[in-house]
């Protein structure tokens, strides 16, 4: 996101969101903080070829030089939005290359962190094969790129993929045919290059938690509560290690709360589970969607007293219970939750998101009145559970299922989703606003067996969040995970479970197309349905509509915004009914549109190929209200950047966006939206120049140094003007 100045420790502090729209948050860049490892993101420059090329294209000394120029997180196939079908959607084979210099090692391991690709991914570096990994398209995967590592020469990373449709590979659809699940395409999440010691803590090695937090129950202290950490530590020396980790909490000020220590001998050749709980927090704060508080531990790996390796997890204080009589309980007290199932799809760019709109998406969803999201029907991008931490919005995280009219599976599709499982849990276990993991989605047939597996890999992960499963229909296995989870339907004969609706439309009730003749009638139902769950009573814990957004599927326009992320009446509805703020879209004005009012939803982009900035144009009359009307609108760009799709589009109801993405030149970007007849509007965007960090910085920073950095140093992460609020302080530790 920025240039990583290695030992530079940035941090902001938690951020509450504003009540309105536009609120600053900064993007979480835990590799920014690291002191004694280096993880740079190697998102730009890398060659792509759509299909199989001739050749080998995974050897060192293989021509690229004909291929195309991405950056990541690219899509194989940027197509039109709103498509029917996937005919057009690439399915198939796609390679990346990527050129890198390593100038030494001096002792050190290497590694390659991808965050997500499409859907089978085999590496190699300079022509070796790495690794393959085939358990689903979302979870992230490690590869030890140590042994074949060229310190005076260039060395090639070749990435395929094949996205191919497969029965044995979650979500389990062979076909493209499957409605709700579109795998897409393409190398869509951030890679990085990660140098450790050769004792360090594994990716995902750590677990942060607050004790007294099991599954359904919660005997969390709120006055004086501890944190239970468990740290894997791995010593690839061929020799004993003395180790010791010192564990550090800091408050969102930066100021330490307290510091304690850990020691034991690493066996040569061998890994060690360090396994404490620290000391009481004093004068917690506690997080919640409300105020969204977090802390920050730092852990310091120690070699004979030498600080070798480090790790950041940012901590949120609170406690969760689950009753079968008063539902769901945040910190103590009853909490109702209102959310909404998000499909990451974004118009013309698919899946292939950048981590500044995870930040709007949540933000988005705040501002809607949701207080919780269930993630369908997949894992996502470890920045939008930053982003949830940071903003505010539980999550029912999900694994990669979608069961709809598949009655069986092979045992290699429940190999690979038992991987899935144990991946989705590892990976994601540190973050406080994760409440649940939905293990399978809709499943068509009594699953009981594989059910109770998939629910003791997930406990073995992490015994802290109950599981859950999205039932359309009660099978035995609907009492395996420990909250029972509906899909369209409130009533179960069980007293016993735990119930929360995981997906609520009880009759579709007409179409929700933007601006369409049934847009009215679906808000009404939808908001009927809401009314459904709360009369169910306490024990319910809360429901999620679907869809929050509109996504490429068999036509349903079903969500609370577009597939542009533009509100529909659905949205207005909600949110004044939750939050009390008036429904403007039911505002329309009268009269002829008379100028157009153009707004860009982030101003201060990256220059990194990648980031994305929707530009909205309302048509508004002379008194300034929007006037629900179809007419052409031109945009006009000057600067670096480029827009998906046809430069002249139509307004729906009064509105329409253009989706802008930057190059990887910096520079000034106007856009001017404009009719004939009409005013025109301009909107001014700057795209800030980015590089890649150092693997192998020149100097390492002592751990005990402290450096303060200004807000112009890392502005490029600063979204939507000025910091907001006095808590936004950023500190270094």
């Amino acid at each position: 996101m920025m240039q990583l100045q290695h030992k530079s420790l940035l941090l902001l502090a938690s951020i509450l969101l504003a009540a309105v729209s536009g609120s600053a948050y900064t993007i979480y860049q835990p590799e920014s903080l690291y002191r004694c490892r280096s993880k740079v993101k190697i998102d730009l420059n890398w060659k792509f070829y759509k299909g199989n090329p001739a050749g080998t294209p995974q050897a060192r000394d293989f021509s690229d030089a004909s291929w195309g120029t991405v950056s990541i997180p690219h899509s194989v196939s940027y197509d039109a939005p709103g498509e029917s079908t996937e005919s057009n959607h690439y399915t198939g084979i796609a390679w990346y290359r990527r050129t890198f210099k390593v100038p030494h090692l001096r002792g050190s391991k290497i590694f390659a962190e991808f965050e997500g690709a499409m859907q089978v991914a085999e590496v190699w570096l300079n022509g070796v094969s790495v690794g393959k990994h085939d358990i689903d398209g979302y979870t992230g995967f490690v590869f030890d790129l140590t042994a074949n590592i060229d310190t005076v020469n260039d060395n090639v990373l070749a990435v395929k993929l094949d996205n191919t449709y497969s029965a044995d590979i979650p979500p389990g659809h062979g076909d493209k045919g499957s409605i709700d699940f579109y795998l897409f395409s393409g190398l869509y999440r951030d890679v990085y290059l990660i140098r450790t010691d050769k004792a360090y803590i594994p990716s995902w090695g750590q677990q942060v938690s607050i004790d007294g937090q099991k599954f359904t129950t919660s005997t969390v202290s709120l006055s004086s509560p501890k944190i239970k950490i468990k740290t894997t530590v791995m010593n690839e020396y061929t020799v004993p290690k003395n180790c010791q980790l010192t564990y550090t909490l800091y408050d969102s000020a930066g100021t330490q709360v307290f510091t304690f220590d850990q020691s034991a001998q690493l066996a040569a050749g061998a890994s060690r589970v360090f396994d404490t709980i620290s000391g009481p927090v004093p004068n917690p704060r506690l997080w919640s969607p409300e105020t969204p508080y977090l802390y920050l531990i730092r852990t310091t790996v120690l070699i004979d007293g030498k600080a070798i390796d480090d790790n950041v997890e940012r901590v949120g204080i609170r406690s969760l219970a689950w009753s079968n009589t008063s539902g769901f309980s945040l910190n103590g007290a009853r909490y109702q939750l209102r959310g909404g199932c998000l499909h990451q799809f974004l118009a013309w760019i698919e899946n292939a998101v950048p981590n500044s709109r995870f930040y709007k998406d949540v933000e988005l969803m705040k501002n809607h009145g949701c207080n919780a999201v269930r993630l369908s029907h997949y894992p996502r991008d470890p920045a939008f559970y930053e982003a949830c931490d940071q903003l505010g919005l539980l999550v029912f995280d999900e694994c990669t299922t979608w069961g709809w009219d598949v009655s069986s599976y092979s045992s290699a599709f429940w190999t690979r989703l038992n991987q899935a499982v144990s991946s989705t849990v590892t990976h994601n276990r540190n973050h406080p606003s994760i409440i649940s993991y939905v293990i399978f989605n809709e499943p068509w047939a009594d699953f009981s067996s594989q059910f109770t597996t998939l629910n003791n890999l997930a406990h073995a992960a992490d015994s802290t969040r109950p599981t859950s499963v999205a039932s359309n229909a009660m099978y035995n296995h609907a009492s395996i995970p420990d909250l029972v989870g509906l899909n369209y339907h409130t009533t179960v004969s069980n007293a016993a479970w735990l119930l929360v609706e995981l997906e609520y439309h009880m009759s579709w009730g007409g179409d929700g197309v933007r601006g369409g003749a049934q847009e009215a009638t679906f808000a009404q139902n939808r908001w009927n349905d809401w009314q459904t769950i709360v009369r169910a009573g306490p024990r319910m814990a809360g429901g999620f509509f679907w869809s929050f957004n509109d996504y490429c599927a068999r036509n349903f326009n079903t969500g609370c915004v577009d597939e542009y992320r533009i509100p529909k009446r659905a949205f207005y509805y909600f949110r004044k009914q939750w939050t009390g703020v008036a429904e403007d879209y039911a505002t329309k004005g009268v009269g002829p549109a008379t100028q157009i009012d153009l707004t860009g939803d982030l101003t201060n982009l990256l220059a990194d190929g990648a980031d994305i900035c929707q530009a909205m144009a309302t048509l508004r009359n002379a008194s300034g209200v929007c006037v629900d009307t179809a007419l052409p609108v031109t945009y006009t760009l000057t600067g670096p950047v480029d827009m998906f799709g046809n430069k002249t589009v139509t307004t729906i109801a009064g509105r329409i966006a253009a989706i802008l993405k930057t190059r990887t030149t910096a520079g000034a970007i106007t856009v001017i939206a404009s009719t004939p007849g009409l005013k025109s509007d301009t909107v001014q965007l700057a795209s800030t120049a980015v590089s890649e960090g150092q693997l192998f910085p020149t100097a390492i920073q002592s751990p005990i140094v402290a450096k303060r950095f200004s807000v112009a140093q890392v502005s490029v992460g600063v979204r939507n003007g000025a910091l907001y609020g006095a808590a936004q302080k950023l500190i270094g530790y």
